[in-house]
């Protein structure tokens, strides 16, 4: 017996399921960015409940790579909830 999958030529039988998982893994993908709550502010001196301003997101020409990641993390994460 031939597996009835092997011969079907349709992509959309073939690629279904895995197009699932990926928009799943879309969803979710804040959970996995936010590593350390709160590295950021500490790293900044600002206190955790003070909201951050646009200049203190602005990336500076001496920030590390981490800093300059997590600056953009929290850029992109204000644009969502604006939107929302």
């Amino acid at each position: 017996m031939s597996n009835p999958k092997a011969t079907h030529q349709s992509p959309y039988w073939d690629q279904t399921p895995n197009r699932r998982a990926k928009v799943a893994k879309k969803k979710k993908w804040i959970q996995g960015a936010i590593k350390k709550p709160g590295a950021l502010h500490k790293a900044l001196g600002v206190s955790p409940k003070r909201k951050l301003s646009p200049g203190e997101l602005m990336i500076k020409s001496g920030d590390t790579t981490l800093m300059k990641r997590r600056k953009n993390l929290a850029r992109t994460l204000r644009g969502l909830k604006k939107r929302g």
